[in-house]
């Protein structure tokens, strides 16, 4: 009885569809993650530091104009319902207001967060096993 409960999760359904949520926050923090090592470089390079600060404060201020976006709060709220199995209520008001907007930020930032860690732990974890495994059968 007790076996069954532990490798229920393994079987259901919903917890893949949490594990591809999780993973496409992942996939969409790859581009910030880019544009962070850019910037490092060009901050870490021999260019003009204003030049290099000014491009830092514009791409910054593109960089977060995504989260914003009811685009991207339609998206979140559409992946959260169909992969996550949650509720969620429509915004209420033709323009959103400002609480709204700021939460839904919030909630894609945190989206990318928690997928950035999974995703790292997973890039990191499976060739890791993948090799303890390996090393056990060969030389």
């Amino acid at each position: 009885m007790a076996v069954r409960l532990v490798l229920s999760p393994l079987v259901s359904g919903s917890t893949y569809r949490r594990g591809v949520y999780l993973l496409l926050g992942g996939v969409l923090l790859l581009p910030y993650v880019l544009l962070g090592v850019a910037f490092t470089q060009l901050l870490l390079s021999d260019s003009p530091r204003a030049l290099s600060l000014l491009l830092l404060g514009l791409g910054t201020v593109i960089a977060c104009a995504p989260a914003f976006l009811g685009a991207t709060r339609a998206l979140e709220t559409a992946a959260a319902r169909t992969l996550l199995e949650v509720d969620l209520p429509d915004p209420v008001g033709d323009p959103p207001a400002l609480e709204t907007r700021l939460r839904s930020a919030l909630w894609f930032g945190v989206h990318l967060a928690s997928g950035g860690v999974v995703t790292l732990a997973l890039l990191l974890s499976l060739p890791m096993s993948v090799s303890f495994i390996a090393a056990q059968f060969g030389p």
